[in-house]
């Protein structure tokens, strides 16, 4: 159906204007639109303009009242097709600067832990905490970039790099069995926001769950805690052994043997335990069946 829509050259003034974007690019004032139900309504603009006697309406912020900037999600190759084009849309998600900002919040959004949100760093914006959001996201033809310049999230191509990945992640997201989804990865997740947990979350690098036999279906379970160079010095796994032995109780009533912790390093750990062990970014877990 697409490609019978789609010319077999197309207009040199698109060609042009894809040569200058790429994946996490920003551009102004991009349009909000989705489809919704009215009668049963969620967010307010569906509850306060949408037409209750429509099984189906498609909504439009105002003009005035769309995000200051957007962000580019489309991967840069899909984005500019430097062979034949065939992807005439491209995906942005929007943009704009949080009023307030504690202390914590931005520790949680530095460290990638606020799963929704992209924290940005526009060269040209001064200060200010300029977020991504991830939860919607918007299909613009790409004949809507003709006279828009592009303008830089980051300063830095590693910047360009960790969104890439932040972009992936919110894709692959693990189902779990709502058991240790329960027992385990909620207390835990509960545990890392706040206090002796996010003190204790700020330094590792990642935490991982090996499980068996499978994602959902568990029996046996165990936390993978990874740092970068070196395993967790043993005094700084103080906490997260106590947290080990307040959990398992918890995940044996519910049929879950949760073995003591793992601690590794990136230089320690083989590639095959490291594939196969589950990777936990707590905002992106759902739960099976």
């Amino acid at each position: 159906m697409i490609d019978a829509g789609l010319p077999e050259a197309w207009p040199p003034e698109v060609v042009q204007a894809l040569a200058l974007v790429k994946q996490g690019h920003l551009v102004e004032r991009p349009p909000i639109f989705y489809a919704a139900s009215p009668r049963y309504g969620i967010w307010d603009l569906t509850r306060e303009t949408g037409d209750p006697e429509l099984a189906e309406d498609l909504l439009e912020l105002a003009e005035e009242a769309r995000p200051e900037y957007g962000l580019i999600t489309t991967q840069t190759c899909d984005l500019v097709e430097e062979r034949a084009p065939d992807h005439p849309w491209f995906q942005v998600v929007p943009v704009y600067r949080l009023t307030e900002v504690s202390e914590e919040e931005r520790h949680l959004l530095e460290s990638h832990r606020r799963s929704h949100l992209v924290l940005l760093a526009p060269p040209t914006f001064g200060e200010g905490a300029w977020v991504a959001d991830l939860r919607v996201e918007m299909p613009l033809e790409k004949s809507w970039l003709v006279g828009r310049t592009p303008i830089e999230s980051f300063p830095d191509e590693q910047a360009y790099q960790v969104l890439a990945e932040r972009l992936a992640a919110s894709r692959e997201r693990p189902a779990l069995a709502t058991p240790v989804v329960e027992t385990v990865t909620r207390p835990l997740a509960n545990w890392v926001r706040r206090g002796a947990g996010l003190r204790a979350a700020a330094k590792v690098d990642q935490l991982r769950l090996t499980i068996s036999p499978s994602r959902l279906h568990v029996e046996r379970a165990s936390l993978l805690v990874l740092t970068n160079e070196e395993p967790l010095p043993v005094v700084e796994r103080v906490p997260w052994d106590q947290w080990w032995g307040r959990t398992r109780g918890r995940a044996a009533e519910s049929g879950i043997d949760l073995l003591a912790n793992r601690y590794e390093s990136y230089g320690t750990i083989t590639a095959r335990d490291y594939l196969n062990a589950v990777p936990l970014d707590f905002g992106y877990l759902s739960r099976g069946v």
